[in-house]
């Protein structure tokens, strides 16, 4: 009965896991007036990208700001079952979402994907509007935040170890009021 149960379980935690696909549009439609959404591009085999998923999911987590946080995941190697393995710790309902299907090429070898589907994309939001602040440095391990209206800003995560859960509000603070003040 345990083994069952334990079957049941765990099947349920795996299905939970699945990432839905990614849509910047409904993103920068459904992000409400006094919220940040932040994306960061991450992938199971990018082991820069995974180091910093626990220090930022603490901080989305702990923070008082009105910010979301939603993973970006490359379908390439990914696995919900590996995803659980990795970060038990971290639910990532509601937060995990795959690069579209469209970005990817239907080649039978592949070099260096993940950066063609990066190049796909930027290309496919570089005339978005409103605009999306350094779009061309959109790569694995950064963050995309947008606004209300719909704008964002591209930029490096800062590195949040060791860190106070002010000083991490400052600097993430200060990068997100140079895209407010970019459009006064």
């Amino acid at each position: 009965m345990k083994i069952v149960l334990f079957l049941i379980l765990n099947l349920f935690l795996v299905n939970s896991l699945r990432a839905q696909t990614f849509n910047l549009d409904s993103i920068q439609k459904v992000t409400t007036n006094d919220t940040i959404t932040f994306v960061y591009m991450t992938a199971l085999w990018c082991s820069p990208c995974l180091e910093k998923i626990p220090y930022l999911d603490g901080y989305f987590s702990a923070t008082k700001k009105p910010y979301k946080l939603i993973y970006l995941f490359d379908r390439e190697g990914y696995s919900g079952e590996k995803l659980r393995k990795i970060f038990s710790f971290i639910d990532f309902r509601n937060k995990a979402v795959f690069m579209p299907l469209s970005y990817y090429s239907n080649a039978a070898i592949q070099l260096n994907s993940h950066k063609k589907i990066l190049k796909k994309f930027i290309s496919d939001h570089k005339a978005s509007s409103p605009a999306i602040k350094n779009i061309e440095e959109f790569n694995l391990a950064s963050l995309l935040a947008i606004d209300s209206k719909g704008g964002g800003i591209v930029f490096d995560p800062p590195n949040t170890k060791d860190l106070s859960l002010k000083e991490i509000d400052d600097l993430f603070y200060s990068k997100i009021n140079s895209l407010f003040l970019d459009r006064k």
